[in-house]
């Protein structure tokens, strides 16, 4: 076998430089995001009623994870008023919440990708991509609604992939528990 040139040496070396740097970066990214995912878990937001009658703590998604009704409250608020003081409650800690976990993605996210639309489940999704009575060219088909012939790049498309459910899949509904 014939010894390398000087020049493919380099080239290689040049190569290894970028892998290298491509590695370090992925990691570098993949701590961060570690980092961002525990402070998600971390969020609790509390909110309590403004005669302190009810307090209610949620998560970072706005799951309810603690709610104490004082044993005045049920004296001091008749059965209606108090449901809606608990949903007021709630709604607030969740707004919180809400507020919380935006902060706390907002670091890790593309300009043009709002947190609040990542926590809504569309990321940067069109509206016309979220609706359900998009035209059929843009669900794999073509104008006559058969399926479009599809090319050798689309086996690796992850269109269909919703990084916020687990399992992955969002298209069909295969896949992902639905």
């Amino acid at each position: 076998m014939p010894a390398a040139t000087p020049e493919a040496t380099l080239a290689h070396l040049d190569h290894q430089a970028d892998v290298n740097a491509l590695l370090a970066d992925y990691r570098r990214s993949r701590e961060q995001l570690g980092t961002v995912r525990r402070d998600l878990v971390a969020i609790r937001e509390t909110a309590s009623s403004p005669d302190r009658t009810v307090t209610a703590t949620v998560g970072s998604q706005g799951a309810l994870r603690d709610l104490t009704i004082s044993p005045d409250a049920y004296r001091r608020h008749r059965p209606d008023e108090l449901a809606k003081l608990v949903l007021t409650t709630v709604s607030e800690a969740s707004q919180a919440a809400s507020r919380a976990a935006e902060r706390a993605l907002a670091p890790v996210l593309p300009e043009r990708v709002g947190s609040d639309s990542v926590l809504a489940g569309t990321g940067d999704l069109s509206d016309r991509d979220l609706l359900p009575g998009a035209e059929a060219v843009d669900r794999g088909r073509n104008e006559d609604g058969d399926a479009a012939s599809r090319g050798a790049d689309e086996d690796d498309s992850f269109d269909a992939v919703s990084w916020l459910r687990p399992g992955g899949w969002s298209g069909s509904g295969e896949g992902n528990g639905r």
